[in-house]
């Protein structure tokens, strides 16, 4: 028997509860699937927003149901056609993702095409924090945004899962990135690579930046900061995760030849493995916040909720 999280509703975080399950085999698996030992589960947004019936929760089939997505682990079995993968091999990634991945777990049955090799020099917990967070910047500034070596970025909401990485990606690849946050996580951003940083409680942007400098805004906050519409230069494009763009703000968007995108992610291992790759040279890591054990899944749900968290919160089961 092994252990997983499930919940039989939507809800709060007391909806997530510990339950046990029959522990797969190599002989439950079907062609192209892997069984992963799972050492650490990342816990990101989305899985809140599907724990409550947002989000994806639409690709679930019903209740009991286990969020959850990125995982890093050790293969324990393999199924037919997967010449990629052997048992024992460390691996990493984010399953399935938007149909249900049941990360919260012991064991996870994974697709084999949606999980890369860990490098050798990086640890379990930050190949665990990567994945959806990663390929959420990954995704949306090289590859809709266009992000190239001089761009200038604005990233709101920058010392939070996403945001400290977008940070490091951002400046690795050549931007000049100027990054919002807290006072308190200021100093913290600039040693991952932020040339300037903006305490989004003392200043405001517009009036800070009147001249409108912006290329690329990359806005990860839910909180009154603002989009980042009235800084970003004509023609150029607002990438806007925290969902607080309104018709309004589009419409003014559109006055000053402004693109307005809402993000996406997708299973990517192109671009998982340029991570893999930024993480074992040592320009990509993961501040990870804190690590609850696995039957604290609601814990670390209500830590995410607080809005404070720098960094990521990941499970260990």
């Amino acid at each position: 028997m092994s252990r997983v999280i499930v919940q039989k509703s939507f809800g709060a975080p007391s909806v997530l509860e510990l339950a046990e399950v029959v522990t797969p085999t190599a002989a439950d698996l079907a062609p192209g699937e892997l069984l992963v030992k799972v050492a650490f589960a990342g816990v990101n947004p989305v899985d809140i927003k599907t724990r409550k019936g947002g989000a994806v929760a639409g690709f679930f089939a019903g209740f009991p149901l286990t969020v959850g997505w990125d995982i890093a682990g050790t293969v324990a079995a393999v199924g037919a056609e997967v010449p990629t993968h052997t048992v024992g091999d460390r691996v990493f990634g984010m399953t399935r993702f938007p149909r249900p991945g049941n990360a919260y777990a012991d064991f996870v049955v994974a697709d084999a095409h949606d999980l890369v090799r860990t490098p050798g020099n990086v640890s379990d917990e930050q190949a665990a924090a990567l994945p959806l967070a990663g390929l959420t910047a990954w995704e949306n500034l090289v590859e809709l945004a266009g992000l190239r070596p001089g761009s200038r970025i604005l990233i709101i909401g920058a010392g939070g899962g996403t945001g400290h990485l977008a940070v490091q990606i951002a400046h690795q690849l050549g931007a000049e990135v100027t990054a919002v946050a807290s006072a308190g996580k200021l100093e913290w951003l600039r040693g991952l690579g932020a040339d300037l940083t903006v305490d989004y409680a003392a200043e405001d942007l517009d009036t800070r930046f009147p001249d409108r400098p912006f290329d690329i805004v990359f806005n990860t906050s839910n909180d009154t900061t603002g989009t980042g519409i009235a800084v970003a230069r004509r023609g150029g494009i607002v990438v806007d995760i925290s969902e607080t763009v309104t018709d309004d703000d589009r419409a003014v968007a559109a006055d000053h030849g402004i693109r307005v995108e809402v993000p996406s992610v997708s299973l990517n291992p192109q671009a998982l493995q340029a991570l893999a790759e930024l993480a074992a040279d040592g320009r990509l890591a993961s501040h990870i916040s804190r690590i609850f054990p696995l039957a604290e899944a609601a814990s670390a749900h209500a830590e995410i909720e607080a809005g404070h968290a720098r960094g990521k919160i990941l499970l260990r089961p």
